[in-house]
């Protein structure tokens, strides 16, 4: 369209310098579809896109009102007030597509409304058409005549309707030019940047058209009329150039407020410390981050309280960031700030994260190690405890008794030696039975056979001495560091006396132990009634097993219902071994 109307201007003979305006035409035209071209590819929608294309498809068609022929001459001038209206919508809806001032929208209503009461006044009982602007310099009976006329009022009604037209888009330039300045008194410090081209634009637009028609209203023959309507008609082919530049002046803050949100982001910096550096960054203080919860697919904020994004602001726009397919946050910002600058902020939200989480995960760890190292200590006083009252009960009540006895057998002997056979040979006995008890109680401390022989020998000899039906299997071939072999054999040793305790003599058990190319691993599992570890509260031996194996850089894992048994599995990394 815009190639076939230039085709037109270039031949017409109602044009003033047709080549000159004739070129601002296409530059108006082919400028805002490239604009919307660029708003298409960038990822903005069609929202704002399609506005555009539609203005410039309607300026095209102003180019009719160079043909020579009435009924061209009226489809053209009749698209004129359109071009207007649209372009003033782009102006409104810029950047988000949408009008959002209430004063705009009554603007375009009542401009629409007055234009079109107007243009069909002049067109129905005027002979001749309204003047089409600064690009179409015709009056009178220059103007080819008005096919659509069905009653002639006279010359003066028609150049007063024509003048009223004038008028009415005099002020619809002038509005938008307030409405915009209005707007960008209130905007946020990026919405200024990118809406001050436009502004300028709208007032150069305002003050060019109205001087031209007053020079036009004093004298149509003046000389001062062509430059006018040239700096007229240039001003507002600079539209497109307008928007444009308010579209790369965002651009550019909203990447060096990302140059200045990761130099101002530390390695400490909390979600809300990220918040608040991305709000001042990007200059918008309605800045909001939101966090994907995958637990329950939602989005939350800072604080954690849960947001939905179909309650938020229109008036906002939200960008998700996502890592790989996974999504990661939300940003609730200002329209007008690039999502290519959303998306490179995604690698400091995923690093703020991962701070967060690492800080969770070392305070939880922390905490853990504390708790666990005062129950081992716990338990390692316990046993002292009870291995001092076993002596003191046991072998140490044995040996004070032998003690006596001795202290009496020398005085026996003195008198008969011969009778106090009898009584060394029971007290032979007695050290017997100590010495047992010593036995006993430092196999319970560290076995001799995990000491001699090894793992897998140690847990055969347990497997033996149990009433259980076991299954044992252990692919082990080498000896492993003595905390591990120490930690793996408790921890077994302790399932097996719990599957003995709650399940009886008649449980079948399967023991495995492996070495696998990541470590050490192994699998305490039977067939008895299990239990509810949510409703469980966790007994000295699963937490002391738990934290045997933590000690040395493993992890237990106890998985377990009711009827279906219980497995408890443990893994010790092989860097460990």
């Amino acid at each position: 369209m815009t190639a076939a109307t230039a085709a037109i201007g270039l031949d017409s003979s109602i044009v003033d310098r047709p080549i000159l305006f004739t070129s601002l035409r296409v530059v108006f035209c082919a400028g805002l579809a490239v604009v919307a071209l660029a708003v298409l590819a960038r990822g903005a929608g069609a929202r704002m896109a399609a506005p555009m294309l539609a203005a410039s498809y309607s300026l095209a068609l102003t180019g009719l009102t160079a043909a020579n022929s009435p009924l061209v001459f009226a489809l053209g001038r009749i698209a004129v007030p359109l071009s207007i209206l649209l372009s003033t919508y782009v102006v409104f809806a810029y950047p988000s597509g949408r009008v959002e001032q209430r004063g705009a929208a009554r603007l375009l209503v009542g401009s629409a409304a007055a234009m079109a009461v107007l243009l069909a006044a002049n067109l129905l009982v005027s002979d001749v058409e309204p003047v089409a602007g600064p690009f179409v310099r015709c009056s009178g009976s220059e103007c080819p005549s008005n096919p659509l006329n069905i009653v002639a009022v006279g010359h003066g009604a028609g150049t007063a309707l024509s003048t009223a037209l004038a008028m009415v888009t005099a002020l619809t330039l002038a509005g938008t030019a307030v409405l915009v300045a209005r707007r960008a008194a209130h905007a946020t410090p990026l919405q200024r940047r990118s809406l001050a081209p436009l502004l300028t634009w709208a007032v150069l637009a305002t003050l060019s058209y109205a001087f031209f028609l007053s020079v036009r209203a004093i004298d149509q023959d003046a000389q001062l009329l062509t430059p006018a309507a040239v700096a007229t008609a240039a001003i507002i082919a600079a539209m497109p150039l307008a928007i444009g530049l308010g579209i790369v002046r965002g651009r550019v803050f909203a990447m060096g407020g990302l140059e200045q949100m990761f130099a101002a982001l530390g390695d400490g910096s909390s979600l809300a410390d990220l918040q608040q550096t991305m709000s001042r960054a990007f200059a918008d203080p309605r800045l909001q981050l939101l966090l994907w919860r995958s637990s329950d697919g939602r989005y939350v904020d800072v604080d954690g309280a849960v947001v939905e994004l179909a309650g938020i602001d229109p008036r906002r726009k939200v960008t998700e960031l996502h890592s790989g397919a996974d999504n990661l946050a939300a940003v609730v910002h200002d329209p007008l700030l690039s999502e290519q600058a959303l998306a490179a902020s995604a690698s400091a939200v995923r690093l703020a994260l991962d701070n967060a989480r690492l800080q969770r995960d070392l305070t939880a760890s922390i905490a853990e190690l504390a708790a666990s190292r005062k129950r081992v200590a716990g338990a390692a006083d316990e046993e002292r405890r009870r291995i001092e009252q076993d002596l003191h009960d046991g072998a140490q009540q044995g040996l004070v008794a032998l003690r006596i006895n001795l202290a009496l057998l020398a005085e026996l002997a003195a008198d008969d030696p011969e009778s106090i056979a009898p009584a060394l040979a029971e007290a032979g006995e007695r050290v017997d039975k100590a010495l047992d008890h010593i036995r006993s109680l430092a196999k319970g401390i560290y076995p001799s056979a995990l000491r001699d022989l090894g793992l897998a020998y140690a847990l055969g000899a347990v497997v033996r001495d149990l009433p259980l039906e076991i299954v044992m299997r252990a692919d082990l071939n080498r000896r492993f560091a003595t905390d591990v072999e120490t930690a793996v054999y408790f921890c077994c040793v302790e399932a097996l006396q719990n599957v003995a305790k709650h399940c009886g003599s008649g449980a079948r058990v399967d023991l495995r132990a492996s070495e696998e190319p990541w470590g050490l691993r192994f699998m305490i599992a039977d067939d008895g009634p299990g239990f509810d570890p949510a409703l469980t509260t966790s007994t000295r031996g699963l937490t002391g097993m738990r934290d045997r194996l933590e000690a040395i850089g493993g992890e237990l894992t106890i998985r377990s219902a009711r009827g279906t048994g219980t497995t408890v599995t443990g893994r010790v990394p092989a860097s460990l071994l």
